[in-house]
């Protein structure tokens, strides 16, 4: 899944942030939400997954000032990662 933000600046969110997932177990604020998307183009992928009857969550977020460099990191990275029993 794939989500990015665009320039309405979410004027109907709380505050004007938009909370594009809630981690139960953060601390010290439990529930407490991830406010990434800070402009225009802000773009977060999502790899939700099932491993064994247990959910895993995989986000990668990028903004349009990131380097091809550090994409290409990132992308080599993702692509690494292996789920083995």
């Amino acid at each position: 899944m794939e989500g990015s933000g665009d320039d309405h600046r979410f004027a109907g969110c709380v505050d004007g942030r938009l909370k594009s997932w809630v981690d139960p177990l953060s601390q010290p604020d439990e529930g407490d939400a991830f406010y990434g998307y800070t402009g225009p183009g802000y773009t977060e992928e999502f790899w939700i997954l099932d491993v064994e009857g247990n959910r895993l969550m995989i986000a990668a977020e990028r903004s349009p000032d990131s380097p091809s460099e550090d994409i290409a990191e990132m992308r080599a990275i993702l692509d690494s990662i292996r789920i083995e029993p």
